[in-house]
């Protein structure tokens, strides 16, 4: 796939499970990596205005999680910590990413993020944390049920997206 880079796009990435998913991804500049994760019910967008910024010293990504924005979500997607870690671990790939790796993670973004971070400690440049919890056993609140349910979770989602 031929892509101008600063371009946001659409790439289509296996999930654990070897289904597919298209995530949406913005890759802007040159240099250091640095990966942004946003939260829910966010996009990759909320991350531009320090892309902006950031991308004139450092390769700045920015990718819609599964479900989120622009981004699709196999049926069975699983939503395992390993499963949000190998999320991570293939748009990464999917940009030619191998080295070090600065997380800015948020909110829901911070369980892909450290999921991955944990994984691959060699491969952390470093990290910021900003309103998230990380927890090993961690168990979906009622909300978030509600969010994987069909149609009820499509309809709750929509009412939670900022106004234009």
């Amino acid at each position: 796939m031929k892509t101008q880079r600063g371009e946001p796009i659409m790439t289509t990435l296996p999930s654990t499970q070897t289904l597919t998913a298209d995530t949406y991804v913005i890759d802007r500049g040159h240099g250091e990596t640095i990966l942004f994760l946003h939260g829910v019910p966010d996009t990759a967008d909320m991350w531009l205005p320090f892309i902006e910024t950031l991308s004139a010293t450092y390769r700045t990504i920015a990718a819609d999680l599964p479900g989120l924005g622009r981004s699709g979500v196999p049926t069975d997607f699983d939503f395992s910590l390993d499963a949000m870690a190998g999320w991570v671990d293939h748009v990464l790939a999917s940009r030619g990413i191998t080295g070090k790796v600065t997380l800015v993670v948020h909110d829901f973004g911070g369980h892909y993020g450290l999921a991955w971070a944990v994984k691959n400690p060699e491969r952390v440049a470093g990290l910021v944390i900003s309103n998230t919890n990380f927890f090993s056993d961690y168990r979906w609140h009622i909300g978030a049920k509600l969010w994987r349910t069909p149609i009820l979770g499509d309809v709750a989602m929509k009412l939670m997206k900022p106004s234009a």
